[in-house]
């Protein structure tokens, strides 16, 4: 009989440790998706800035104070601060080999990464749906979820009710959750906007950014 209960206790304190584990695991996940998005999220989600090109010498620069004060707003609080509304899609989208062999990395520093991040077990990528409200917003920033695709193309008037579409791919962590690889899409209209490969990297218990390359153009 003891030999049985020796056995039901070992068993069960296996399954909590597997539980434990399964849950600590899980919460990585979570908390590093958040991070990552918000770290990409406050790289291109800032406001535009459309600066006076320069003019050939010999010709009169009328524009050069519009252009010295344009150029100096990234240091102006008011500017960097101010409104902007994102309009986030809540679906991750399935990162697919496709995107890596389509379009495949040159620079062979990172080709490895990028290709050992792909194969990681799928326990290292993230869930397909996020909450919003778990984003980290910076500077002036504001939140919104997306309209659907097809209420966009049937309604070009949508655009107007915010500023940038943020579009995101499930994110492959590697096994140390210390590296990540997605794909993002922004747009600021129906024809402005760019897809990217992005391989961040923890350093300090900070993501940042260490590789992009530009997928598509429109």
């Amino acid at each position: 009989m003891s030999n049985v209960i020796k056995a039901s206790f070992i068993v069960f304190i296996s399954i909590i440790f597997s539980c434990n584990s399964r849950n600590y695991s899980e919460r990585k996940i979570v908390d590093n998706t958040y991070d990552v998005l918000s770290k990409v999220i406050d790289e291109y989600a800032k406001p535009s800035l459309i600066i006076p090109p320069p003019v050939r010498e010999g010709i009169p620069d009328t524009l050069k104070t519009i252009r010295d004060s344009t150029l100096n707003l990234p240091n102006v609080n008011e500017w960097i601060n101010q409104e902007h509304i994102i309009a986030i899609r809540p679906k991750l989208f399935e990162l697919k080999e496709k995107h890596y062999y389509i379009f495949p990395i040159k620079e062979k520093e990172y080709q490895e990464e990028v290709e050992n991040l792909f194969l990681e077990n799928e326990t290292s990528k993230s869930r397909s749906l996020i909450e919003i409200l778990n984003l980290k917003s910076t500077r002036g920033n504001v939140f919104i979820e997306a309209p659907e695709e097809d209420d966009l193309r049937a309604n070009n008037n949508l655009w107007d009710t915010f500023d940038l579409l943020f579009n995101a791919s499930e994110i492959k962590f590697n096994s140390t959750y210390d590296k990540a690889l997605l794909v993002v899409g922004i747009s600021k209209a129906p024809l402005d906007g760019f897809s990217k490969f992005i391989l961040l990297e923890k350093r300090n218990d900070k993501w940042e950014i260490i590789y992009t390359r530009t997928l598509t153009i429109s």
